[in-house]
């Protein structure tokens, strides 16, 4: 019986699944997301104190994201090795 995945294991299987079909394309989307985060990230120095914890929300979350998606192989891998 296979257990209940995870959000962040279920996203990783889509990545890999995607990354599988196009990986150049999904290595340039991925680079491109990244650049957004370290955006986001560089704009909360700017941010005014009202925004700054929407600013930090945002970063935060983009930043566990990349995360995510970056680690996906990893935790396919991980997730093969454990059922």
């Amino acid at each position: 019986m296979r257990r209940e995945l995870s959000a962040d294991e279920t996203l990783s299987e889509e990545a890999v699944r995607l990354r599988s079909h196009a990986p150049q394309a999904w290595d340039d989307f991925l680079a491109a997301l990244d650049a957004y985060y370290r955006d986001a990230a560089e704009k909360t120095v700017s941010a005014s104190p009202a925004s700054l914890p929407n600013a930090q929300g945002r970063a935060q979350a983009l930043r566990a994201l990349v995360g995510t998606l970056a680690q996906a192989p990893e935790t396919v891998q991980r997730m093969k090795g454990t059922q």
